[in-house]
């Protein structure tokens, strides 16, 4: 028996049951960094993510009545925070800058 599927998005109810009724789409190598950068998620080679984290335009319906991920699509639904960034304090560094004796 093949082991149960899993989304690899951690906040994920599909990554903790293996829930098989869900569609499972592979993880694009242009979605890696965005998730790694954004969200702290590494996925690996067979990592896979479920239909979840795609909004319904991100599918073309065919003719068969099955659905197809578009090649543009993009996860963006139910992920987890995105990481904090360190912001910069835009008028405090103008004013250390106007302020240099350079």
């Amino acid at each position: 028996m093949p082991p149960p599927r899993r989304c690899c998005i951690p906040v994920c109810d599909n990554s903790k049951n293996g829930n098989s009724k869900h569609i499972f789409h592979a993880v694009k190598n242009g979605w890696k960094p965005m998730l790694k950068n954004l969200y702290g998620i590494s996925c690996n080679g067979g990592s896979k993510i479920c239909e979840k984290h795609f909004e319904a335009s991100m599918y073309a319906n065919m003719m068969t009545g099955s659905k197809r991920l578009l090649s543009t699509a993009v996860p963006s639904l139910q992920l987890p925070p995105p990481l904090a960034f360190n912001t910069v304090d835009v008028e405090t560094t103008a004013m250390t800058i106007d302020e240099s004796p350079f």
